[in-house]
């Protein structure tokens, strides 16, 4: 699905947890909002797929019905989120956002809990045949270039080591696909609180763009535009923080689930089309078409106070940042007196209100 560019060093601005995991979400509600478009989005997803086969699933899928899932008895569900950069981008096939999230159930569609937890991409691991240490994001990278097809489940192994959460599914998000959405349903409307510009905005050439600004009030973006809003990390008059840059997503995010909640399938079918041939081409996940509908049901039945955040970085008190001197790498590494040990029992309290960073 995805193909590697010439890897050359370059800063790459990350695709944050919101909006991945919000991406994710709209992704499955959209698919199945769309009915009769469900079986070709399936056949992009389950390439390895015959027709025969996804029949059974869309059987399974009408069959099923309200069937839970199998992690709903153990009490928990764990997704493993990956951000991808896209075909012919540098980093295309190298996590630039990990994003563990996970369910808790409970009695009750309102006990039930989300927690959303950011693995920092720099976060040093070992590979096999190799001394240097690593980033934890190379763990997929590379076994995709050894054997395409097996990266889901390296970083999957990686990620569980440094977390002790047991992942349960995957899915890879091809983080082009919000800017091709974001031009398919027009633009989105967002209201800029207050001006600022960002002199390091990256051009995707090794270099920067000219200053990148935004003047307060409404604003229409496309789909570049809106990309450059909710990435922007440089900001300045107050807008360089991950406060900031969080605030300035959930803006673009309600706007573009509000253009695409508002579509028509009936009045506007080229678009419902568009958009799904383009959802299905920048996402691939490891659950059947039932599992991911069910999902969709559990998730939307969370409500907003139930959602906890967390970072994984150096404010925890856990990892600390370090500069490899083999290889002149930044890396997150276990802080003086920490373990991977500490992590996990952080981790393991993640729905916890006062957890959250």
């Amino acid at each position: 699905m995805f193909q590697e560019s010439n890897p050359a060093h370059h800063h790459k601005e990350n695709l944050t947890p919101y909006l991945l995991t919000v991406g994710f979400l709209g992704i499955l509600a959209f698919a199945y909002s769309s009915g009769s478009r469900l079986f070709g989005w399936a056949r992009s997803v389950y390439p390895e797929k015959s027709a025969a086969q996804i029949f059974t699933s869309m059987g399974q899928l009408v069959l099923a019905s309200d069937k839970p899932l199998a992690e709903e008895e153990r009490g928990e569900l764990n997704i493993l989120l990956l951000g991808v950069g896209g075909e012919g981008q540098y980093g295309s096939i190298t996590p630039d956002t990990i994003v563990i999230l996970s369910l808790k159930f409970a009695r009750g569609a309102t006990s039930t809990a989300m927690s959303l937890l950011s693995v920092p991409r720099d976060l040093a691991i070992t590979m096999p045949d190799d001394p240097r240490l690593h980033k934890i994001n190379d763990s997929y990278k590379y076994a995709e270039w050894g054997k395409p097809g097996t990266g889901p489940a390296a970083a999957k192994a990686a990620v569980e080591d440094w977390t002790g959460i047991p992942i349960d599914y995957y899915a890879v998000i091809d983080t082009e696909g919000f800017r091709e959405a974001i031009d398919l349903v027009g633009g989105i409307d967002v209201v800029v609180d207050k001006p600022f510009y960002d002199p390091y905005y990256p051009d995707g050439k090794n270099g920067y763009l000219p200053d990148v600004v935004f003047e307060a009030g409404p604003q229409h973006f496309d789909g570049e535009r809106a990309l450059q809003f909710a990435r922007s990390r440089h900001g300045n008059n107050g807008e360089a923080s991950d406060f900031a840059r969080s605030r300035r997503q959930d803006k673009v995010l309600e706007a573009l689930r509000a253009k695409i909640m508002a579509l028509n399938p009936i009045a506007n079918p080229g678009t419902v089309l568009n958009l799904l041939n383009t959802f299905s081409g920048h996402f691939e996940a490891d659950m059947e078409p039932w599992q991911m509908k069910r999902l969709k049901d559990l998730t939307v039945q969370v409500p907003k106070e139930n959602i906890q955040t967390h970072f994984l970085n150096p404010s925890t008190g856990l990892v600390c940042s370090t500069i490899a001197p083999d290889t002149g790498w930044y890396l997150i590494v276990s802080c003086d007196g920490k373990t991977k040990a500490d992590v996990r029992l952080w981790a393991a309290n993640r729905f916890e209100t006062e957890h959250a960073q």
